[in-house]
């Protein structure tokens, strides 16, 4: 018979500078309106688990961190303090961005392709648009005891890839390249909506409402599966706040909405996608203090 234990592994290590800043500039055209336009850097560094490789038993000194350049231009403009919409282009180009690929050969033992690794893909871009819509129809001037805000938002965005893929740095062995594909788990459009009451600035009520389209399954690079079904999830929110304190009621997915948060690919072709469901219904409530409290308390 033949056994097998892990041994700890060669002792490594990796050292990263990164940067990151941002900028804007504003022209403000009118009271509560403007237009605008951004500039940021921003990275994520690699986590313990993402830089750990489990067909070698030891840390990848070689997986680097992810930076991203982000360009935005909108304008958001107020209608008489009582509705305010904005809408928003943006691009955001990424170099090394960390993903885990269960095809992508990473060793070579004894005439076998060992797959399956984290890697950094030499580039991708999101391109999109953001619209957003806020309304107070009511007025405080109409029912000075009830507030009542609408809001909605729908974020479309295209991401792909970009570049040629190069060689890992440590073997040399070439990396598959994706140029031109998009990147899996991104939906291209998103809706969310809710409302909000406050009455005799005492008792709240909070619905919202979010729906996500379709998401190809995560690392099928070349879309080779069916993609996950879209969903829609509502929540709601009620509660009493006042002088410090509130106490609430909340419901998340409040019909049972049956959904995957992700899923993946299997590390061979034979093999059943992974899916990792969300959660059905849930409730919660709570009690939250503040110490606006305490100054009431002393008064």
């Amino acid at each position: 018979f033949l056994t097998s234990a892990y041994n700890p592994g060669p002792p490594s290590g990796a050292v990263h500078e990164e940067e990151a800043y941002n900028g804007a500039i504003n022209w403000n055209y009118l009271p509560g309106s403007r237009v605008f336009v951004s500039y940021a850097r921003s990275f994520r560094t690699p986590m313990t688990d993402e830089m750990f490789n489990f067909a070698t038993n030891a840390v990848d000194p070689f997986l680097i961190p992810q930076n991203s350049k982000h360009y935005e231009a909108g304008i958001r403009h107020n209608f008489w303090d009582y509705a305010s919409a904005s809408l928003t282009g943006f691009i955001i180009d990424t170099r090394n961005e960390i993903f885990y690929d269960p095809n992508q050969v990473t060793a070579i033992f004894f005439g076998l392709d060992i797959t399956g690794s984290n890697m950094n893909y030499d580039k991708t871009r999101r391109r999109g648009c953001e619209l957003e819509v806020k309304a107070r129809p009511l007025g405080e001037l109409l029912l000075p005891w009830v507030d009542m805000e609408l809001r909605g938002n729908w974020t479309h965005i295209n991401a792909e890839f970009k570049g040629n893929q190069g060689v890992f740095r440590n073997t040399g062995l070439p990396k598959q390249s994706y140029d031109g594909l998009a990147v899996p788990g991104v939906p291209r459009d998103t809706l969310s909506g809710g409302v909000s009451l406050k009455l005799y600035n005492l008792f709240f009520v909070d619905v919202n409402g979010k729906w996500v389209d379709t998401r190809t399954i995560w690392a099928d690079w070349r879309h080779d599966l069916a993609p996950m079904d879209s969903y829609k999830v509502l929540s709601a929110r009620i509660g009493i706040k006042a002088k410090g304190i509130e106490m609430f009621l909340a419901g998340n997915n409040i019909f049972g909405e049956e959904y995957d948060l992700t899923a993946v690919t299997p590390p061979a072709p034979n093999l059943n996608p992974d899916f990792y469901p969300a959660p059905k219904s849930s409730v919660m409530a709570g009690v939250t203090l503040s110490t606006d409290i305490l100054d009431h308390i002393w008064k």
